[in-house]
């Protein structure tokens, strides 16, 4: 065994390594699209409408009328993509499989370069390849693929980038589009500063604050195009969306249970808009429905606090979303597609088990002041815990931990080289 351990580490050097992650991941999602080709589905099929009214009528539009109801990078994303490659799913799948392989190879980079261990992060590229719920995801024309890349690439590259202004520059347009998919992702950079100025050696406040200014400068170039249009088309600034109330309001009334909520003609109705004004008169549904969250929370703070654990187990107890696209375009096919959701829940509670050991050791490195390399694992952990902040605020939701999941195989990876025979005389790691 520690003869395969040996080879792999020599292996994992080489350029091949990854490039092997790269194919295999892939050929994996290459396969399903073309195998299981899925009919566009809930937030896919509105990204494809938006998408084909910008084409089209060259506008961001819904039943005839300006929206901002949604965000609306992914569907500028896939404009762009069925003005290349046609008007059917072949130009947004295109960019799916592209984002795919960037995540594939940002694992290997955040395996390499935070967890300093090489071997560690071809085997992180190696468990994201073979995932079985993000490939999945991959056949669908939802956001969290795009969007996990390009939010990690704008990760990447303010780490790895930080001591360059321009590098931090750019980091930050990725950071202003990754909120045009989510609008979340704005608050991101501030706790990847924050922990980056305590865990990353020689980094400190002064360059935290000079690289905040800077990436917020460039995240407004991006967004506020955008948010101009808003104010011109809407009568009203609007940053980002006009979902915050739907979202904020689910997650905090009466009837909220912690879980997503399907939002039927007299859940609409309970913003005291007509349902079908509901898009004439948005910022009306917004403002009230918010006032609405907002008023229940003052009024139930202990039943809001008390329902957050509840959130944060909804959100992590299971990975079985990826794979609703698949029985919703082969209803005759669940028997086999629920196999394959418990083969994929088994391969996800093996992430989730073998990313403990990363973060012990990033905890006892910066608690105990005793290594300045491994407390940087910390940083792989930033993602969950913004995922996590995310939903005990709004709702629990299966699919709001797909951008976290990268970074927990990262670490994965890096355990399992960690606590392995690859450990012995690494030149990547430090002991």
């Amino acid at each position: 065994m520690r003869g395969f351990w040996s080879g792999f580490r020599q292996f994992s050097a080489k350029s091949s390594a990854l490039w092997l992650v790269l194919a295999l991941t892939l050929a994996t999602r290459l396969a399903l699209i073309l195998i299981l080709p899925q009919v566009p589905f809930s937030d896919g099929a509105y990204y494809m409408d938006r998408a084909r009214d910008l084409i089209t009528l060259h506008a961001y539009q819904e039943a005839g009328l300006p929206t901002a109801f949604w965000p609306p990078g992914q569907s500028f994303l896939y404009a762009g993509a069925m003005m290349l490659f046609g008007p059917g799913l072949a130009g947004p799948l295109i960019v799916n499989l592209l984002s795919a392989m960037l995540i594939a190879w940002l694992v290997v980079w955040f395996g390499t370069h935070v967890g300093h261990n090489r071997a560690g992060g071809i085997i992180a590229g190696l468990i994201y390849a073979l995932y079985p719920a993000h490939i999945a995801y991959t056949g669908t024309v939802l956001s969290e693929t795009a969007s996990t890349a390009i939010s990690m690439a704008a990760i990447a590259l303010l780490l790895g980038g930080r001591q360059r202004l321009l590098w931090v520059y750019v980091a930050g347009l990725l950071f202003g589009f990754a909120t045009l998919i989510r609008a979340q992702m704005l608050y991101f950079p501030v706790g990847m500063l924050i922990a980056m100025a305590v865990l990353v050696p020689g980094f400190g406040w002064a360059r935290a604050i000079r690289c905040g200014l800077v990436v917020y400068v460039a995240a407004f170039t991006i967004v506020l195009p955008w948010s101009l249009r808003n104010q011109s088309q809407l009568g009203e600034f609007v940053l980002v969306s006009t979902n915050g109330g739907v979202a904020l309001y689910t997650g905090a009334h009466d009837g909220a249970t912690g879980d997503h909520i399907a939002w039927d003609k007299p859940m609409w109705e309970r913003s005291g808009i007509p349902f079908d004004e509901r898009i004439a008169r948005q910022l009306e549904v917004d403002r009230n429905l918010k006032a609405q969250a907002s008023d229940w929370i003052k009024a139930n703070p202990g039943r809001w606090i008390a329902m957050m654990p509840k959130k944060a187990a909804i959100l992590w107890v299971k990975d079985s979303d990826g794979f609703w696209g698949l029985k919703g375009s082969y209803p005759a096919q669940e028997r086999a597609l629920t196999l394959a959701q418990w083969a994929n829940q088994a391969w996800y509670m093996a992430i989730l088990l073998l990313a403990i050991p990363a973060l012990w050791f990033g905890l006892k490195g910066w608690l105990m002041k005793r290594d300045e390399q491994e407390r940087q694992l910390l940083i792989l952990f930033l993602m969950p815990v913004f995922c996590t902040l995310t939903a005990i605020v709004f709702t629990g939701q299966i699919r709001y931990h797909y951008p976290a999941m990268p970074f927990l195989i990262a670490a994965a990876g890096w355990a399992i080289a960690r606590l392995s025979p690859i450990n012995r005389d690494s030149p990547y790691l430090n002991n």
